[in-house]
């Protein structure tokens, strides 16, 4: 088998984003949502929300507090905490040379596509503030754009499709939370899971494996060596 594209989630496998959004997102929900939502934090996420949509993550905290933030509300903490993203993302991220690197094989050598649950202002930041944006251009796909996020396959679909393959059997998706995995795998692509950005290594491969995926790598150099080998080609190494 040889494939035609892979498509890289972005926060925990492409860049370490998972905290700094997440902080940027609390400060700002802390400052505007009603006082029981104080009893949120990062490592809530961490737990039930690994991959989650935005409008996931408020219907899921809306199960367990007794007020629900409207509409409006949402609005205002999703501006709110886009605003201040960049400032908190500029102080964690910096771009990686070797993944950079890498990347930039693999482009040489496939289509390649972001596929994020993140909403699209985000991502852009991200990919532009990790150096990545020569790599991608304008190759960058977001929940906004389907009617369902992962882990429904929508995204991997449209993806898919914009990138110009119909077959998803030629598709690479590489994923480090369940719900992306699971999205992948139900779109028809190879899975290939990533536990560079994990808290628990262990954990998170484990919970990639019993969700299907066969692959799961530490680190890039890794991946890209699989990848070529897949496609017949040298190894990265």
């Amino acid at each position: 088998m040889t494939y035609d594209l892979i498509s890289f989630d972005l926060d925990g496998t492409l860049v370490d984003t998972e905290i700094p959004v997440n902080a940027a997102f609390f400060d700002t929900l802390y400052r505007l949502a009603p006082p029981d939502y104080q009893k949120f934090d990062i490592d809530y996420i961490f737990e039930k929300c690994m991959g989650t949509s935005i409008d996931g993550i408020f219907a899921q905290m809306a199960k367990e507090v007794s007020q629900v933030i409207t509409p409006e509300m949402q609005a205002k903490v999703i501006a709110g905490y886009q605003d201040i993203f960049p400032g908190y993302l500029e102080k964690h991220l910096k771009p990686d040379p070797e993944q950079i690197a890498i990347l930039e094989e693999l482009s040489s050598r496939f289509k390649t596509c972001v596929t994020s649950n993140g909403m699209r202002r985000n991502v852009e930041n991200s990919v532009r503030i990790a150096g990545l944006s020569d790599i991608f251009r304008r190759n960058i796909f977001t929940a906004e754009q389907v009617a369902n996020p992962k882990p429904a396959p929508d995204l991997i679909l449209y993806a898919a499709e914009r990138m110009g393959v119909t077959d998803l059997s030629r598709v690479l998706h590489i994923e480090d939370a369940v719900r992306g995995a699971q999205a992948g795998l139900a779109a028809g692509a190879t899975v290939i899971g990533i536990t560079k950005h994990a808290k628990d290594k262990n954990k998170s491969t484990a919970e990639l494996q019993n969700a299907g995926v066969q692959h799961v790598f530490d680190n890039w150099a890794d991946i890209a060596d699989f990848a070529l080998k897949l496609q017949g080609l040298y190894s990265y190494k």
